[in-house]
């Protein structure tokens, strides 16, 4: 069983094979990155890259590691600060939030440019990742550890807060996205206060929105919030729509969520579902818009 509270986790930093690596994009290079990183970590990159590891191309590996010289220096920087950081993090978040319950590894590694944090299934049990290489690559400044650290362990807590209640999330469409992205964001600024909204959403672009443009984007999230197909459009960068901005559902998530939680716990905000919630966030969406 998970261990609750201030229990210490393992970080596993898979980097080591790739930092002799950088900048190298011949076939011997790529081999050993086969070889010396990918392969002994299937289930891992699988989830990583969510598919399997046999489909990532010999060029994807050359141009991600010719495109790592400018980043090395704060890659290995941060890999060197990680665990300590880390684990400085997770004893703030149960402070607020003791009854965690987290005994996977978390694991620092290549996300191949895919993601900065994120939680994955391994093995069949949400796990702990962070993408140095996004860390460095997509936030060259007002780059906040705690903020995302925070953000990703909130995402673990609130689906272990919900478990057994997936079924009232059924004809949630894309409230589902909207709440749990929003939600962490929104926990991660409260539990670092003075955070600004361009550290919060992690993405400077979206809060150089206008307001006309924020309420464009709350209506026609409205008008395709049941379209649960959607969701890489508003989340996951999947978009090719020039209305909507990458990720634009963190940015509308983290309004829905300060309009839903002033006054309210984390705890307890956590906690939340149901037909009440749902009509609350749909109401937030309309103010919005």
């Amino acid at each position: 069983m998970p261990t609750a509270g201030a229990a210490e986790v393992h970080v596993i930093n898979l980097l080591p094979p790739l930092f002799p690596l950088i900048g190298r994009g011949d076939d011997a290079a790529i081999a050993t990155v086969r070889r010396d990183l990918l392969e002994p970590n299937r289930a891992v990159f699988d989830a990583v890259l969510r598919s399997s590891i046999d489909e990532v191309s010999n060029e994807r590996i050359r141009s991600y590691l010719l495109a790592l010289p400018p980043y090395a220096e704060k890659m290995r920087a941060l890999a060197d600060s990680f665990t300590k950081t880390f684990d400085e993090q997770r004893l703030a978040f149960v402070r607020t939030f003791p009854d965690l319950a987290y005994d996977r590894p978390v694991y620092l590694l290549p996300s191949f440019t895919t993601f900065d944090g994120a939680t994955r299934v391994v093995a069949g049990q949400r796990t702990l990742m962070f993408g140095v290489d996004g860390c460095v690559m997509f936030h060259p400044s007002e780059f906040s550890l705690p903020v995302l650290f925070h953000h990703e362990l909130f995402h673990i807590y609130h689906q272990q807060v919900l478990h057994g209640k997936e079924a009232s999330f059924a004809d949630w469409g894309l409230r589902i996205g909207l709440w749990a992205e929003g939600l962490a964001t929104y926990a991660s600024e409260r539990m670092n206060p003075g955070t600004t909204d361009r550290v919060a959403l992690l993405d400077s672009r979206l809060v150089e929105l206008p307001k006309s443009d924020v309420a464009a984007l709350a209506r026609n999230f409205l008008a395709h919030i049941d379209l649960a197909s959607e969701e890489d459009k508003w989340f996951r960068g999947g978009t090719t729509d020039a209305a909507i901005p990458q990720r634009a559902g963190y940015l509308l998530g983290l309004q829905v969520a300060r309009r839903i939680g002033d006054r309210t716990s984390l705890p307890d905000l956590a906690r939340r579902f149901g037909p009440d919630l749902k009509s609350e966030i749909d109401a937030a969406l309309r103010a919005l818009s």
